[in-house]
């Protein structure tokens, strides 16, 4: 990637390019895991394990949930810090959370307890790595040029 101007231009584009990702891959979490209730209610076996409290080896609280809506709050975040952050916060944030949630999907779809796979939640679980792996390649590259001076 190219060095960037601290004025607009291709640094503007890499702050939009890094919050489009971000939707692009909200989308696939809520498709997936729309895709997931479905087949849910379609397997009876797996109904049950719901039913009784416990997905995947993970229980069903609400210390759960909360954890669960607090990481999928920060997905939300990122749209707007990708765009508002400014270079250095924007950097190290896009990598870090893009890590974290690049993390998480490897762990549902290849960890210990996972959920089943399926066909379309597994498409749909490679997508979302492809894309935060995409977002921490594209902050990781990003450098803005200031009077000559590169900052890192």
């Amino acid at each position: 990637m190219p060095l960037l101007s601290s004025r607009g231009g291709i640094q503007e584009e890499t702050r939009i390019t890094l919050a489009l990702l971000w939707v692009w891959a909200l989308f696939n979490y809520v498709y997936g895991d729309v895709l997931q209730i479905f087949a849910i209610f379609m397997q009876p076996g797996l109904q049950a394990q719901l039913e009784s409290g416990n997905f995947g080896g993970i229980p069903l609280t609400d210390t759960t949930t909360l954890v669960t809506a607090a990481v999928m709050e920060l997905s939300l975040a990122m749209v707007f810090l990708s765009w508002k952050l400014p270079y250095r916060a924007n950097r190290i944030t896009n990598i870090a959370i893009g890590s974290l949630f690049t993390l998480i999907m490897g762990l549902i779809l290849f960890g210990p307890g996972r959920v089943p796979p399926f066909s379309g939640y597994t498409l749909y679980g490679l997508i979302e790595m492809g894309i935060t792996i995409a977002i921490v390649t594209t902050a990781w590259k990003w450098r803005v040029v200031r009077d000559r001076q590169e900052i890192h």
